[in-house]
């Protein structure tokens, strides 16, 4: 029997009903028959000598009937037959005619795998890097998706590129780049995508708009709508004249950012009704109360956008800007809902970040002295806000420490090099910062808001009417830096930690 074309048929039709991958050949034909299609590629592959079992499957596989198709694979398992074995895995590890049982998959595709199933290969290295079925580890999660590769497995390509890539040290960029490129010529949509999302950001490779471009094209091509939307993210944004006032009058007359009017006109269809157990606390603040502090440039407008938006999807807000935004307002806003069962917390921080005599990273409440003295370090932020008895909790900072004009730097200090997440931090904490620690956080002349804020509040404007913390978060990293680096900076936001388990939540209350 030809073992890779059979493979390749079941990989559709099983990757098709995991979502592990793109079911981007399903679109070329439609997504109504993709039984249809994967039997297609079987019959077409499957040899004279391999008929006699797999016939009685590809009707199993047309009806759905799992619980049959987990007997008879089984059967031709214990037989020997590396398909089967892989299916066996497959069936188990999503419990389809069967219970779920992980580690009985690891058991079937390390069968299949030793005979030469570079699918089962594949789906070893998944398990092994998310640590299902199996202590998780991404040197065996590497080593798995290596050996798939070498069979030519565009998805292992793919999937061997993103371990690479997390890794982050620049020989592991460039290589992640390769990969993704193998992984992309041999028709992986994903890695279409993921491969224009180097060129954009520049990672391991030269910023390329054109190449970005090309495989954003690709990957949309083949139906894979991420793709349609990250061409977007290369249109053009700088080149309005710098306009010293908002460049919106609205009908009432009341000047607005263009953020600003479209959340003022967004669709009630798209609104949410409010939640009482969903609070944000919103702080910005532009302009100090003391002389020697200077402004935050936009600040206010951030927090006024971020307020109003988060209303519109049921949050119940607290504002705090420019003068009311002091030490104690913003610490008894915090604290008031100590103990208080709600379901989720967020706090927003728009301003200046600063440091302490000892070098530590804080907030600049409108009260802070020019000396420093006055500022809240983020460690007791994170503790006030740990006091709440909230299911889930959020803080997000568009500021910096580093310099830049989100930055005031006290008489004696210097700017942040670098700072270690704290291992004190609360595990139920989804944290969002503008920048890594050693940089800094700019803002955007032209639309009136720090970039962080804008092109935050962008992503969720694209995701309407159910944006998720994950789709924004992913679009965050990958347009932020490449904004910045086309305007000769470098800037990266950070989300902490990266596997929140809040992170698939929507940011809209049910």
């Amino acid at each position: 029997m030809d073992i890779d074309c059979i493979s390749f048929s079941y990989r559709i039709f099983f990757l098709m009903l995991s979502g592990r991958v793109s079911d981007s050949l399903c679109c070329l034909i439609g997504k109504t028959f993709p039984f249809v299609i994967a039997l297609l590629l079987f019959s077409s592959c499957t040899t004279p000598s391999a008929a006699s079992h797999h016939t009685e499957m590809r009707s199993l596989l047309f009806h759905k009937k799992y619980s049959a198709l987990f007997l008879l694979s089984r059967k031709n398992a214990l037989n020997g037959d590396p398909e089967s074995e892989f299916i066996q895995g497959y069936l188990r590890e999503y419990g389809l005619g069967t219970s779920v049982n992980q580690k009985k998959a690891v058991f079937w595709y390390e069968k299949a795998a030793s005979h030469g199933n570079r699918e089962a290969m594949n789906n070893l290295g998944v398990l092994y890097s998310h640590g299902l079925g199996v202590r998780k580890s991404n040197r065996q999660a590497i080593e798995w998706f290596s050996r798939s590769a070498r069979l030519k497995n565009p998805a292992a390509y793919n999937n061997l590129a993103l371990l690479l890539e997390e890794k982050g040290g620049s020989h592991d960029k460039r290589e992640a780049a390769r990969y993704f490129l193998l992984s992309a010529k041999g028709g992986d949509a994903d890695a279409m995508n993921n491969l224009g999302l180097v060129y954009m950001r520049g990672d391991g490779v030269p910023v390329d708009r054109e190449k970005a471009r090309f495989w954003f094209q690709k990957a949309a091509d083949h139906g894979l709508l991420e793709a349609k939307k990250n061409i977007d993210f290369l249109r053009p944004r700088r080149s309005p004249p710098y306009d010293p006032k908002p460049s919106i009058v609205t009908p009432d007359g009341i000047n607005r950012t263009p953020i600003e009017s479209w959340i003022q006109n967004l669709d009630p269809a798209q609104q949410v009704k409010a939640h009482k157990s969903w609070v944000a606390v919103i702080i910005g603040v532009d302009h100090y109360l003391l002389k020697g502090v200077p402004s935050a440039e936009f600040a206010d407008n951030d927090a006024r956008s971020m307020a109003a938006f988060l209303k519109k999807m049921g949050w119940s807000t607290i504002l705090l800007e420019n003068g009311d935004a002091s030490y104690f307002a913003v610490k008894n806003r915090i604290l008031v809902w100590k103990g208080y069962p709600l379901h989720r917390f967020l706090v927003y921080f728009s301003g200046h970040g600063t440091l302490s005599s000892s070098g530590s990273p804080g907030l600049a409440p409108s009260d802070i002295l020019p000396t420093g003295e006055g500022a809240i370090p983020l460690k007791t932020l994170k503790n006030w806000i740990s006091q709440s008895a909230a299911q889930k909790k959020y803080l997000m900072v568009d500021a910096c420490f580093s310099g830049g004009k989100r930055f005031f730097f006290p008489k004696g200090t210097r700017p942040l090099i670098s700072v270690r997440r704290q291992s004190s931090d609360p595990i139920d904490l989804l944290e969002f910062d503008a920048s890594q620690r050693n940089q800094e956080s700019h803002v955007d002349p032209v639309a009136h808001h720090g970039l962080f804020t804008e092109i935050f509040l962008e992503a969720v404007r694209r995701y309407l009417p159910d944006p998720k913390w994950s789709d924004v978060s992913r679009e965050l990293l990958s347009r932020l830096p490449f904004e910045a680096r086309s305007n000769g900076f470098d800037q990266t936001p950070s989300i902490r930690p990266s596997n929140s388990p809040l992170l698939p939540g929507y940011i809209g209350a049910p």
